[in-house]
């Protein structure tokens, strides 16, 4: 890699600039809009403006992919008002954004935006060949793109590095202090300025014409001997797997989907590497690639869908569910396109692929409408076979209905999705209620046993569920009374945990397993302990729920002595259940506590 003198750094920089202003007008301000928030030295602050930070990151590869759509025109200058729609494009996704003020669920807001994050990249990988195609054209244009991603890395690394280092040794030497800021505001502006300018200043004007290309040989070797190596070995995986599954007249697992989708994205990596040599390159085994993978993977189709297929019988449509559902489909035309095509123009893979993201990520067909219709759908079928249980079970008055573990863990992971997503109001028409008005201080993990003991069911479960992590969880929203307290810290502690933990420059706290006690030590002695046998046996009677919400005045642990007096809130604690020797005892696991103390005028 050759490195440019620095008048020809300066004349690619201002180059770059011409062709690309109105990119980095939008990376520069950008970057110094986060450098000024970071400045302020406040977190709220940032979370505030969490949305206009995610949009001044999306901002950069789509209007970089909107300059190579335009450059492929005759006149692009004419076509300005693509960039304005590029804009307004991104301003719509920072207006539908939540605040980070904001109260309210943030998945599926964040989730489309992750989708526009991959549309922008997959678009300027497309961007300059929407209009016209050349294989070899298409090939430099690729390799410019890993050179200039590799030089711009290089470039802005060694420049934050170094400047991270003069900065750690004007600490040591002048007794220099920085903010800690400081390191991050140096890296957000050799990311997003240096990184960005250095990365544009490396693409050739006219993508289209540069016709002229050489076939590296590290690329083939890379090809030849990692790449084919790697797609041979989860095809014999593959296939080998099929065939137990026909001989043992089963389903296959829903992992293997994974699998086959890994396999597919190499094998069309491949094809991106070697299409434009596909049939002139010496090598046999490159050459014979095309067709022979895709003829292989076809067999494997039906597999993926019947996975596919199992899943969703089971459980449901969910994002990650649809999402698969649809790379299945495009994996499936991409295959029959690169064998029965003459043409075999990869840009309409990368087009599909973008209209697919854009597609899916809107309207009643879109990822999230029909995924939150399923588990609806889902939440009434549960519902009517509880009812069915209840009456089923010839129940005496004021006796529960008990349903099983398997069913409640899937009604429980059915309210959690639809209460992350601001949905679990539209269920009012199974319960007769609205769960989010009824249960105000239930959250997403406690809420499935709240609406379960409304319904009159209790759990029963199996034999293995001994070695479940039961979690049970404060349900405080008032303020903490620290009144005859000198201390209050919050401390998370795990069982495993040896080394005690500083609650004040005298005393520590210490998790006694024999004991199952929290104790407080001072100068290594027990100064006082805090036993959780009661704790644990009050929450052994909630049936087991996994994740129970737990009134305050019932997670609270208070002790004294003549030295001491302390108070622990817990906020959440986790158990294991014990073996049969131990009688099966809840087993302390970890905790969340709030720690409140008072040191008596004798201790001191």
């Amino acid at each position: 890699m050759r490195f440019p003198s620095l008048t020809e750094f300066t004349g690619k920089a201002k180059a770059a600039f011409k062709r690309f202003p109105v990119t980095l007008i939008w990376a520069i301000f950008g970057s110094c809009a986060i450098i000024g928030l970071l400045n302020a030295g406040d977190d709220k602050l940032l979370q505030r403006y969490s949305d206009l930070i995610l949009i001044l990151i999306l901002g950069v590869s789509w209007l970089i992919s909107a300059q190579f759509f335009v450059e492929q025109f005759k006149k692009p200058a004419k076509l300005w008002w693509i960039k304005v729609i590029t804009i307004g494009f991104l301003v719509a996704i920072y207006l539908y954004l939540p605040s980070g003020e904001q109260d309210k669920n943030t998945i599926i807001p964040y989730t489309r935006y992750a989708l526009y994050l991959i549309a922008g990249h997959i678009f300027a990988l497309c961007a300059p060949f929407f209009m016209s195609w050349n294989d070899g054209a298409y090939y430099n244009y690729l390799k410019n793109v890993i050179v200039a991603v590799a030089r711009s890395v290089l470039f802005s690394g060694v420049l934050y590095i170094g400047l991270v280092l003069a900065m750690v040794a004007m600490e040591f030497l002048f007794e220099i202090d920085f903010y800690d800021e400081r390191y991050i505001q140096l890296f957000v502006f050799c990311l997003g300025i240096v990184n960005t300018w250095v990365y544009l200043s490396d693409f050739p004007k006219d993508i289209q014409f540069n016709l002229r290309f050489s076939y590296a040989k590290a690329t083939s070797v890379f090809v030849k001997f990692i790449l084919i190596p790697l797609v041979a070995l989860y095809i014999v995986i593959l296939y080998a797997y099929a065939i137990k599954i026909v001989l043992r007249w089963e389903l296959p697992e829903g992992w293997v989907s994974y699998l086959i989708l890994a396999l597919s994205a190499l094998i069309l990596l491949i094809q991106f590497m070697v299409h434009p040599v596909r049939h002139t390159h010496v090598s046999r085994i490159i050459r014979r690639f095309t067709p022979f993978c895709y003829w292989l993977l076809l067999p494997l189709l039906p597999l993926l869908y019947t996975a596919i297929y199992r899943r969703v019988a089971d459980y449901g449509i969910t994002e990650k569910r649809y999402f698969l559902i649809v790379l299945a489909g495009f994996i499936t035309i991409s295959a029959i396109y690169l064998l029965w095509s003459r043409k075999k123009q990869l840009r309409f893979l990368l087009i599909a692929l973008l209209g697919m993201i854009l597609l899916t990520s809107v309207g009643p067909w879109g990822a999230f409408s029909v995924s939150i219709k399923s588990q609806l759908n889902q939440m009434e079928e549960i519902v009517t076979a509880f009812a069915k249980a209840q009456k089923e079970q010839h129940l005496k008055k004021n006796d529960s209905a008990y349903i099983t573990q398997e069913q409640f863990s899937h009604f429980r992971s059915i309210t959690r999705y639809l209460y992350d997503r601001d949905k679990l109001a539209e269920t009012k028409k199974f319960f007769g209620y609205d769960p989010i008005k009824r249960f105000k201080e239930a959250r997403s993990y406690t809420i499935s046993d709240s609406i379960i003991n409304e319904m009159g069911l209790k759990v029963k479960y199996g034999n293995n569920y001994r070695n479940a992590y039961p979690n049970y969880y404060n349900d405080q929203t008032e303020p903490i009374n620290i009144a005859g307290f000198d201390l209050m810290k919050e401390i998370d502690i795990q069982s495993s945990r040896k080394k005690s933990i500083s609650i004040s420059s005298d005393y520590e706290l210490r998790y006694d397993a024999e004991s199952n006690a929290l104790e407080i030590l001072k100068d290594g002695e027990r100064a006082l302990s805090i036993a959780l046998d009661a704790l644990a046996k009050n929450l052994k009677n909630r049936d087991g729920n996994n994740y129970a919400q737990v009134k305050s005045s019932e997670m609270q642990l208070n002790a004294e002595n003549k030295n001491l007096k302390i108070r622990i809130i817990v906020k959440h604690i986790s158990f294991g259940k014990g073996d049969k020797n131990s009688g099966r005892k809840l087993k302390f696991r970890n905790a969340n506590l709030i720690l409140l103390l008072k040191i008596k005028s004798n201790a001191q």
